[in-house]
């Protein structure tokens, strides 16, 4: 049900914070506690990256729901253009082009 419905930017912001610092909170806990001068640096980096993801939009979540082929489809056709698959791929019958000659030369 959760994934059927829309989701706001204000809720994807809010999952994403959670995301992220459950991230680095798992990251301290394995590792232990660094100084607290690499943490301050650490955190700051932390904090920069965020704005910078949050200033430019560079993450997004596209609901899914596995029930229904078009919201499958909708999330394919994201990654697709994500990735920009088939961008690099030869264009079919480009290599006619090619074999035609000018007339006149032989």
């Amino acid at each position: 049900a959760e994934f059927e419905r829309g989701v706001s930017g204000a809720e994807e912001e809010g999952a994403y914070r959670r995301a992220s610092a459950g991230m680095a909170g798992a990251v301290g806990e394995e590792m232990g506690r660094p100084p607290v001068g690499r943490r301050r640096r650490r955190d700051r980096l932390t904090a920069a990256i965020c704005s910078l993801l949050d200033d430019y939009s560079m993450v997004s979540f596209v609901p899914l729901n596995i029930t229904d082929e078009e919201s499958i489809d909708h999330v394919l056709s994201q990654v697709d253009h994500t990735i920009q698959y088939g961008e690099d791929l030869e264009v079919r019958g480009a290599e006619m082009a090619d074999d035609v000659g000018v007339e006149g030369e032989e």
